[in-house]
């Protein structure tokens, strides 16, 4: 029968640690880096918290910095770009009028008729004027000083009624013109 060969094992060369010995040496550190009572734990578990919470305050305290001082530069460039934006509405919006008053000369002067194109009054006799009605709040003319008149007993002559007043004749109407007006754009007004 054949024999099997035993690898031994040299004494000076060390082979990895089994899962037990890994084990017994994890909790051997733990139990050194415990304290040896429940008190010392506890106080060294709020020696920690207050060194977070100090660490956590000094954060916050750089992140309020940091934000106010982000805030206040947001703010200076809004303010800024407020001013720019200000600016140029006065200046589009001064532009702007002044384009408007141009437009608005240029189509008065494409209306109005000119001097020379406007058309000649036709000779047509010209109606009599009337002598004004006397208005109601005017006083009468005064009357000139006569003697006084004779008493008589008869009877006084009756005036005269108005002449009718005939309705006065309306304005020529104004002829069309025959040709067609071109406003600024070039279109037919």
């Amino acid at each position: 029968m054949a024999t099997k060969s035993r690898k031994v094992r040299k004494s000076g060369s060390r082979s990895a640690p089994g899962p037990r010995e890994r084990a017994r040496s994890a909790l051997a550190r733990l139990e050194s880096e415990l304290p040896a009572s429940l008190r010392d734990f506890s106080r060294q578990v709020q020696r920690g918290l207050s060194r977070l919470e100090k660490q956590i305050e000094g954060a916050q305290r750089d992140a309020r910095r940091r934000w106010a001082r982000l805030l206040r530069d947001v703010s200076h460039q809004l303010g800024g770009l407020e001013g720019m934006g200000e600016r140029r509405w006065r200046e589009q919006s001064l532009q702007a009028r002044r384009e408007a008053v141009r437009l608005l000369q240029r189509l008065q002067k494409a209306i109005e008729p000119s001097r020379k194109a406007r058309p000649k009054r036709s000779a047509a006799p010209k109606a009599a004027k009337r002598p004004a009605a006397p208005s109601v709040a005017a006083a009468p003319p005064p009357r000139p000083a006569s003697p006084a008149p004779a008493p008589s007993f008869a009877p006084r002559p009756a005036t005269p009624s108005p002449a009718p007043v005939a309705p006065r004749p309306a304005a020529p109407a104004p002829r069309p013109e025959t040709v067609p007006r071109r406003g600024p754009e070039g279109g037919l007004l």
